[in-house]
């Protein structure tokens, strides 16, 4: 799980404040504000930049972020789109394998696949990790890789819809982003209703970069 150290947090609190004062003083001075409007309209300019700041950067880390739970998750099984170390769904992946899940990343390579899985298995004591290659620019990788999945797994108790890019042709951002995770969650779908027939309930998470 990603962390922000308090010492950095501070540094950019301070740096986002500096900033925001020293862009009022700019625009003040060009349009000629009486010098005894400045000074609180720089002091203005430094709070609501650091209130920016509060509220977009360190809400996620300090605020929102710290969920405890018990939760035991022994037994369940979830896949994790996109489960490259240092993303989202690496973090996403650690978490439910923390709580006992059985877990499975999807990656685009063998060494990304390893390397998620030798990290996961250190960092949360779960051997049961695992992944398997699935590059959402092509159909036929997705088809593939859910249908394995389908095979390994006898239920899918959480699908975390995480892998995308964020840049290139659109055709690559239409495949990415919207047809491949579509297309994967279609082929699990017997999987993921079948498991919820049978143990109660199921998730499917839609990871979003806004």
């Amino acid at each position: 799980v990603l962390r922000m150290s308090i010492s950095m947090a501070v540094v950019k609190a301070v740096a986002s404040a500096v900033a925001g004062g020293t862009a009022t003083l700019a625009c003040c001075r060009a349009a000629a504000f009486p010098i005894y409007l400045q000074a609180p309209a720089v002091l203005l300019g430094s709070f609501a930049s650091l209130i920016y700041y509060v509220r977009v950067w360190i809400q996620g880390f300090y605020f929102d972020k710290r969920c405890t739970t018990d939760a035991n998750l022994e037994g369940r099984v979830a896949v994790v789109t996109g489960g490259t170390v240092g993303g989202l769904g690496f973090a996403a992946a650690e978490i439910l394998a923390r709580l006992g899940a059985k877990v499975v990343v999807t990656v685009r390579s063998d060494a990304k696949g390893e390397e998620s899985v030798a990290k996961l298995k250190l960092s949360t004591g779960n051997p049961r990790c695992s992944y398997i290659i699935v590059d959402f620019l092509s159909k036929a990788s997705v088809r593939h890789g859910a249908a394995a999945i389908s095979s390994a797994h006898s239920r899918l108790d959480m699908l975390v819809l995480n892998a995308g890019v964020g840049s290139g042709p659109a055709a690559d951002l239409w495949m990415s982003n919207v047809v491949g995770p579509f297309l994967f969650t279609e082929i699990l779908t017997p999987l993921l209703t079948h498991t919820a027939k049978v143990h109660g309930d199921v998730r499917v998470v839609s990871v979003s970069s806004g």
